[in-house]
C-alpha cells in the first residue's frame, strides 16, 4: 500500500512550462531576443527538479542581461509567488503589465495567479508501506561445504560440519516503510527507511 501525498514541485514545473510555450506562441513576443541558453537550460532544469531558488536565481540573471524578455519576466514572478513572496511576485506582475502589453493569455496567467495569492512555500512529503514474502535458501549463513580441513600435529584432517551448521532454508515476510520530505524549497529532501523481516521458523 502507498500513499503519497501530491507533488506539488511536479504541478508546478508542467504549469510554468505550459506558460512557456503560450508565451514563446504568442505573436507579441516574437521579436524579442532569445534568452541566455545556459541560463534558460539551467532555469529549467531547475524548475523540473524542484529547486526553485536556483530557478528563481537564474531567471534573475536573464531578467538583469534580457531586459526585454517578457518570458523571463514572468516565470519569475510566478517562482516569486510559489516561494511565497508576494510583493516581489505583484512588483513583477506589474511591471510585466505596464512595460510588454501582454496578450489575454499572459493577462489570464497574472490574474489567477493574484486570485491565489501567493501562499509561503509548503514542503511535499512522501510516505510508503511494503509487505512482501519471500524465501531465503540460506537463512542461517551457513557454510558452503560440509567438510573443512585443520592441521593436526602436523597431519592434515579432514572433518565434516554437524548438520546446523549448513545452509538451511525458510521463508520470511518483510515489512518495509519510507518517509520522505522536503527540507528546503531548493530541491534538499530527508528521507527515512525503516525495515523489519521474520523468519518463519529460524
Amino acid at each position: 500500500m502507498t500513499r503519497c501525498l501530491a507533488p506539488w514541485s511536479a504541478v508546478r514545473a508542467v504549469a510554468l512550462l505550459t506558460i512557456l510555450v503560450i508565451v514563446t506562441a504568442t505573436p507579441a513576443y516574437a521579436d524579442e531576443p532569445a534568452p541566455a541558453p545556459d541560463l534558460y537550460l539551467d532555469a529549467m532544469r531547475s524548475i523540473a527538479e524542484g529547486r526553485q531558488t536556483d530557478a528563481s536565481d537564474a531567471l534573475a540573471r536573464m531578467v538583469a542581461l534580457e531586459p526585454l524578455h517578457a518570458g523571463a519576466w514572468l516565470d519569475l514572478a510566478i517562482i516569486q509567488c510559489e516561494l511565497g513572496h508576494a510583493v516581489e511576485a505583484e512588483r513583477l506582475f506589474e511591471a510585466i503589465v505596464t512595460r510588454f502589453s501582454p496578450p489575454a493569455e499572459i493577462l489570464e496567467v497574472i490574474a489567477s495567479n493574484r486570485r491565489r495569492g501567493c501562499a509561503s512555500w509548503r514542503p511535499s512529503s512522501k510516505f510508503s508501506v511494503l509487505l512482501g514474502r519471500g524465501v531465503d535458501s540460506n537463512v542461517n549463513q551457513g557454510a558452503s561445504s560440509p567438510f573443512f580441513n585443520f592441521n593436526f600435529g602436523g597431519a592434515l584432517v579432514e572433518a565434516q560440519l554437524l548438520p546446523e551448521y549448513l545452509p538451511r532454508g525458510d521463508q520470511f515476510t518483510v515489512v518495509q516503510s519510507d518517509y520522505s520530505r522536503d527540507l528546503d524549497a531548493n530541491g534538499t529532501t530527508g528521507s527515512v527507511q525503516v525495515q523489519a523481516r521474520i523468519n518463519d521458523h529460524m
